[in-house]
């Protein structure tokens, strides 16, 4: 079976979680033995980072254009996969083709069949989350592409049910189209569990480069309880320009300043590191497609409070901390002092990390992917 995977969606450095589970799968296609089955079609400046995931992969590569603009990113992304992408693909003739993203293109490429992780539909399904509305006009585009995605491919990837549903809401023609797969967790070792300790340094989040992921009300709970905890805020992640308040809000309050650390985008060996030394890992997030950092903390023993909010239940099994209104600094303040307080036993934390790595190891679903390929080509034969 040879797979045509479009990963013209990604960003040169780290583009954050869509981007890592493309990478997560590709190791996982890699141990498997499919990286010589394999043609990657993406942009030129992100090849070498992908080229290290998957040695022996075939490459078509386009001009990287934009990378620090988004919107001009997309729509150059845009014109590739609906004109040269779609001239490569009829030269090459994969069996099926991948979209790690969504924005695939104006047009279907031929018969081949087609496979689209969009990753979640915020824009169109949550137009408003807290402070922040997506403009009308992104508003629009986004449901245009949505629905042209999911009308030109033949099968969609959701990512939890409560992303299925979201889709299935918004657009209706999806049902029937869409499988469930979970977002792949690169686990360094199994046999590497490590469990922080009471009175570690750190009260840890990760993520901070969009408005929804909710840094701010962690800053103002933090605020109003440091001089009562001894762990420091580490904020872990690039703070883009759309986010540098968070700095600003920092800087603006001296008592801060030595408080709270912004790591910036950190290597997985950095990350490992700072969550042995974490107390509490804390994600307040207004929305989540699918919530991929507080998974991998749960792995990592440290006790997770996180908003009660979209697919955080769902997603680590009901076994985190919960707390609500996602955007309450006192909520959230309340919660943070009772769980340093009130740590769960390491005993809760082993049996989350088993649960977890069952459920969502790389590996494992890389394999479910190779399996959704297979049965979608096999489906596309059988009606010709």
């Amino acid at each position: 079976m040879r797979i045509g995977i479009n990963l013209t969606g990604f960003l040169p450095g780290h583009g954050g979680g869509k981007d890592q589970v493309g990478y997560n799968l590709l190791e996982g296609f890699a141990n498997r033995g499919f990286a010589r089955d394999i043609h990657i079609y993406c942009l030129d400046d992100v090849v070498d980072q992908i080229r290290a995931k998957i040695p022996g992969a075939e490459f078509t590569t386009y001009p990287g254009r934009y990378a620090d603009k988004d919107f001009l990113r997309s729509a150059y992304v845009l014109f590739v996969n609906s004109f040269p992408f779609r001239k490569a693909v009829r030269r090459d003739k994969p069996d099926v083709l991948f979209f790690e993203s969504s924005n695939t293109g104006l047009f279907r490429v031929g018969d081949i069949p087609s496979i689209v992780l969009p990753f979640d539909i915020k824009a169109v399904s949550h137009r408003v989350l807290g402070q922040t509305r997506t403009p009308l006009y992104k508003h629009l585009i986004y449901r245009f592409m949505y629905s042209r995605d999911f009308r030109t491919n033949d099968r969609i990837i959701a990512m939890c049910r409560f992303d299925e549903s979201q889709i299935h809401t918004f657009y209706p023609f999806t049902k029937g189209k869409t499988s469930i797969m979970h977002c792949p967790i690169r686990i360094q070792s199994d046999a590497a569990i490590f469990f922080p300790t009471v009175g570690t340094e750190y009260i840890t989040a990760i993520n901070l480069q969009f408005h929804h992921k909710n840094i701010i009300t962690l800053l103002r709970a933090y605020e109003s309880i440091m001089n009562k905890v001894p762990q420091k805020l580490m904020l872990v992640g690039n703070v883009p320009q759309r986010v540098a308040y968070l700095q600003d809000y920092v800087n603006e309050r001296p008592a801060m300043r030595d408080r709270v650390i912004f790591a910036g985008f950190v290597t997985s060996e950095d990350k490992d590191d700072i969550l042995r030394r974490t107390a509490l890992y804390v994600n307040p997030t207004l929305y989540e497609g699918f919530g991929m950092t507080a998974v991998e903390a749960m792995i990592a023993g440290v006790p997770c409070l996180i908003s009660d909010v979209a697919a955080n239940r769902e997603v680590t099994l009901g076994r985190a901390t919960y707390y609500e209104p996602a955007d309450s600094p006192d909520a959230l303040a309340k919660k943070i002092l009772e769980q340093l307080e009130n740590q769960p036993p390491k005993s809760f934390r082993e049996e989350n990390r088993n649960l977890l790595i069952e459920k969502y190891h790389y590996q494992r679903i890389a394999d479910t992917y190779l399996a959704l390929f297979a049965s979608t080509v096999n489906v596309k034969k059988a009606s010709v």
